[in-house]
């Protein structure tokens, strides 16, 4: 009976969840776009990714065809599809496709980036506010709602973050908001398939979800095993779902013919068979509770040999499943790039180089979360959310940093619950209040950063300005001696974090950019700016019929700089050397330099 009344999701509270996610969200991005309009409009975007998903939804109105090709402008010699999803494409295309005839193309295209991000932010909200509720009550759910407009999470929601981030955590969030927390909820197998799709959506989407997923899963049915069959059973209709709707989404996403090519990084025949494992497991587990030999197994044991059963020929088929997609990737590109990529990093190696308190540890954010298991009721729902928050953290601990979002987005209904269970011991309302402060996830922020930080710049000279003038213009600095001097239908060669603002801003073409498929164009471009050899620079850059050369002060450039003889092409171009064939166009205040191959 108690089961059955936790099940018991009442109107009243959610429409509550959503009138509060629809007033904190609008005024947020009210607020938001009253003092960065004017930057919409100019597309100054805060992301690489942000710009390429401009430059492909848009080229999608223009030429109209569905399935994605190599870019025109982008080495499409080399046949790479850059992207690999037409999902958020869809409203960004539409909202634009729409407005456009009222609006124009210009003011169309700064609305659809500006509203879509809003829509899966109203998503997310709702979708911690609805877990939360249904595991402590509608006053923990308005508390995550707030948590989480101040925590790291917001920072993906932003007008113009287009790409794939924030449709990614909002899908996620909806994963986890219908996880079944007892057995009465395990029964229902419409959520499950519900489940599925949304999986299949994300998949879709990109494989970013994947390691959370797969976690989401093995708790799920490890609880099987410990507490209630049904649990396997849901889970046994959810993988059923998903092999159902990847194996439709891979029909639409690319032709029928590419149904069994193998993509890694995409979604594809691999991630088809290994969902499909996943139904197996759940069939072999649901046998294995029936035959008395089996039973007698511990459940750890069989646990982990229909696991073997289960997926060992489908990780044999595709090692890389586990190898991970970059386990072969270039030594040359790893060395000048993808290693120094921030968010590819590990957390442990950002407090060993900078300290606990550096601006990358993001478990600050989330220490009430940690210690929530200390005075919540070890209910089922609660435990299994905690530890799948603990399991979790093991990805940006030890792997890689972009996984904390996923973790955050965890602990926010368990921060708000102990949140919520603090402050109800408490009748003074000065009390209560600074508790709520004290557990708000941009707090410890607040204390040892931006606070201290706020003091010391009182008494610091503030003169010296160039370093925010460069980060207040954004990528725009990047192409502004292109767009002074009128140069369209070049082929530039510049270092990798200039390709997609060149692309997505001007009508030019482009060499390398920060995307791991574009393999040969990246070498290309580090070997050239590295190498002392002229004769071996020249005679590529004419081969390749490269028209400009940009370099400038930016990370990429730094990196090879410091890494390079100090007589590199790169260093020698920096230093005002170019040889004789080159010669400067221009130089912008931002220590941009543009030079014509003669």
């Amino acid at each position: 009976m108690e089961e059955r009344r936790q099940q018991q999701i009442h109107s009243k509270p959610i429409i509550k969840i959503g009138i509060l996610t629809l007033i904190l969200s609008s005024c947020l991005f009210a607020l938001i776009i009253s003092r960065n309009w004017e930057q919409i409009q100019m597309l100054q975007l805060s992301d690489n990714d942000d710009y390429m998903r401009y430059h492909q939804f848009t080229s999608w109105i223009q030429e109209g065809y569905w399935y994605l090709r190599p870019i025109e402008n982008f080495n499409p010699e080399d046949g790479e599809l850059i992207h690999w999803s037409r999902l958020p494409d869809i409203p960004l295309a539409a909202i634009t496709a729409i407005t456009n005839p009222w609006l124009g193309p210009q003011m169309s295209e700064s609305l659809a980036i500006t509203i879509v991000p809003f829509f899966y932010l109203i998503a997310l909200l709702l979708a911690i506010g609805f877990f939360t509720y249904r595991l402590g009550g509608i006053e923990a759910a308005k508390i995550a709602i707030f948590m989480t407009v101040v925590s790291p999470l917001i920072t993906k929601f932003f007008p113009g973050s287009i790409d794939h981030h924030n449709i990614q955590l909002s899908l996620l969030a909806w994963i986890i908001a219908l996880v079944p927390l007892n057995k009465v909820q395990s029964r229902q197998l419409y959520t499950a398939w519900g489940q599925g799709l949304l999986i299949s959506l994300s998949f879709w989407v990109g494989m970013e979800n994947l390691p959370i997923i797969a976690l989401m899963l093995l708790v799920i049915t490890a609880v099987g095993y410990m507490y209630s069959i049904r649990f396997i059973e849901y889970t046994k209709h959810l993988c059923l779902s998903a092999v159902f709707f990847v194996a439709l989404f891979i029909i639409i996403n690319r032709p029928i013919n590419e149904f069994f090519t193998i993509r890694y990084d995409a979604i594809s025949f691999p991630y088809l068979l290994t969902l499909g494992a996943g139904y197996l497991f759940c069939k072999l587990s649901l046998l294995s509770f029936h035959y008395c030999s089996l039973r007698s197994l511990a459940p750890s044991t069989r646990y982990l040999i229909i696991t073997v059963i289960s997926l060992l020929p489908v990780l044999l088929l595709f090692p890389t499943l586990i190898l991970g997609f970059f386990h072969n990737y270039p030594d040359l590109l790893k060395d000048y790039w993808l290693n120094h990529v921030i968010e590819a990093k590990s957390l442990i190696h950002y407090v060993a180089e900078d300290g606990f308190f550096n601006e990358h540890n993001y478990l600050l954010f989330i220490i009430p979360a940690l210690l929530s298991t200390s005075i919540l009721p070890k209910k089922t729902g609660k435990t299994i959310l905690y530890l799948a928050l603990i399991i979790s953290l093991l990805f940006p601990i030890f792997w890689q940093l972009r996984t904390i979002f996923a973790s955050i987005l965890i602990a926010i209904p368990l921060q708000a619950m102990f949140c919520d269970k603090l402050m109800n011991r408490h009748s003074n309302q000065a009390n209560r209040i600074i508790i709520l402060l004290l557990c708000f996830p941009i707090t410890p922020i607040l204390i040892t950063k931006i606070i201290p930080n706020y003091i010391n710049s009182l008494s610091a000279n503030t003169s010296q300005t160039s370093t925010q003038e460069i980060s207040d213009n954004g990528n725009l600095y990047k192409v502004e001696a292109l767009i002074n001097n009128k140069i369209e239908n070049s082929l530039v060669l510049a270092p990798i974090e200039f390709g997609a603002p060149v692309l997505a801003l001007t009508n030019n073409k482009i060499i390398a950019a920060p995307y791991h498929r574009n393999i040969n164009g990246n070498s290309i471009a580090i070997e050239l700016f590295r190498s002392t050899d002229s004769k071996f620079i020249k005679n590529i850059i004419k081969k390749k019929g490269i028209d400009f050369v940009m370099v400038g002060e930016d990370g990429a450039s730094y990196l090879i700089s410091q890494k390079s003889n100090e007589h590199s092409f790169l260093n020698q171009l920096m230093n005002n050397k170019a040889p004789h064939w080159l010669s400067l166009v221009e130089e912008t205040p931002n220590g941009v330099k543009l030079y014509r191959v003669n």
